[in-house]
């Protein structure tokens, strides 16, 4: 899961996506896209935890497919939450392999490809 923040001038806005990262094929499949929201955490801590809008999906993923909560588990969840301190992420690195997925800015275009 996939979840990715972008601020413009009118507001911060995300958009959820649901991936499959094959590294030894060197693809990406989607499953899922949500519609483009509006990303106004209630808080940006939750006790000593810093805010992340795909802390909670990671969560229901990994009981649902009943994996460990550790470093080496299948489920990842990714998230660009630092967008609200105006230093968002450019890409998303793999752990342990020298890959990594690139984000591009939010534009009216992907944002209208996100709606639909």
């Amino acid at each position: 899961m996939l979840t990715y923040s972008s601020t413009h001038c009118s507001g911060s806005y995300s958009v959820e996506m649901v991936a499959s990262w094959s590294l030894y094929k060197g693809t990406i499949e989607w499953f899922q896209m949500s519609r483009l929201k509006p990303a106004v955490p209630s808080s940006l801590t939750t006790g000593a935890r810093k805010w992340s809008p795909a802390a909670p999906i990671a969560i229901s993923y990994h009981q649902r497919y009943s994996c460990l909560r550790s470093s080496d588990t299948s489920v990842r969840a990714f998230s660009n939450h630092t967008v609200f301190s105006g230093k968002s992420l450019r890409c998303l690195r793999h752990t342990f392999l020298p890959v990594s997925l690139t984000l591009l800015p939010l534009t009216h275009s992907s944002s209208v490809l996100a709606q639909n």
